[in-house]
């Protein structure tokens, strides 16, 4: 993967952030390549986690905890991962996992107990806790948790995609967050462009900077993300040493 990552030096500040060069290959062989393991990871759980890997690590327990119901109800909502399978699925170290993990533990959002022989690592989302944290950040009602999808949007809102390949390549979990996210910008920029009419943003902003750059403001980028500008800036710079 070479999709090169700069900043302008002039223009309006809504060019703050850009990823771009001459027209080259469409993106879509590479998230091809890159789309076999993928969170989706909700950003407004930055705010209830107090960080963008806790943000992570939860996004991921929905998905086990939602599964689990589905396919084993007796178990209440409990499932098991080992330190190797949060590795492999979110690419968090040793340490930022049991980081993150007591975090999740203090804000009582998640339960967590050693069961079984041997003895596994087993895990329990107090849904109701976090759909009340969530809904006190947002300032609004809370009725109770509900699976649907429509619910689901409505209380986490729309999700990014992360690319669990993209972590090797970024060298940390935010810049693979970050990236993740321009790669998706990129191909909604090259299928919009291919049906012939504009690729707006989140925020109804055009895309196309024009000659192959992609205009992505610092600020708006950090908030879709769940990200502080200071960390988006420190994942920039990461992924402009990657090349």
């Amino acid at each position: 993967m070479r999709q090169a990552i700069h900043t302008l030096a002039q223009g309006p500040p809504v060019l703050d952030l850009a990823v771009g060069g001459p027209p080259a290959a469409s993106i879509e062989p590479v998230l091809a390549a890159a789309s076999g393991r993928y969170i989706l990871v909700y950003p407004v759980l930055r705010a209830v986690t107090g960080s963008a890997k806790g943000a992570l690590m939860l996004s991921q327990m929905l998905y086990w905890t939602r599964t689990y119901l589905a396919d084993h109800p007796e178990r209440g909502g409990w499932f098991w991962q080992t330190r190797q399978d949060w590795r492999a699925s979110t690419g968090l170290s040793r340490y930022e996992q049991e980081h993150v993990r007591a975090a999740l533990r203090t804000a009582g959002l998640v339960q967590q107990q050693l069961r079984g022989t041997p003895a596994r690592m087993h895990y329990r989302v107090d849904l109701d806790a976090l759909g009340a944290a969530v809904a006190r950040h947002l300032n609004v009602a809370y009725a109770g948790w509900r699976w649907e999808d429509a619910a689901i949007k409505a209380l986490l809102g729309r999700p990014v995609v992360f690319l669990r390949a993209l972590v090797d390549i970024a060298g940390s979990v935010t810049a693979a967050l970050y990236l993740s996210d321009l790669c998706q910008q990129q191909r909604t920029l090259e299928r919009n462009a291919t049906r012939g009419y504009p690729a707006l943003n989140s925020v109804q902003r055009e895309l196309d900077a024009g000659a192959g750059w992609l205009a992505l403001p610092l600020g708006e980028t950090a908030s879709r993300l769940g990200l502080t500008p200071k960390r988006l800036r420190s994942a920039r710079q990461c992924l402009i040493a990657a090349g």
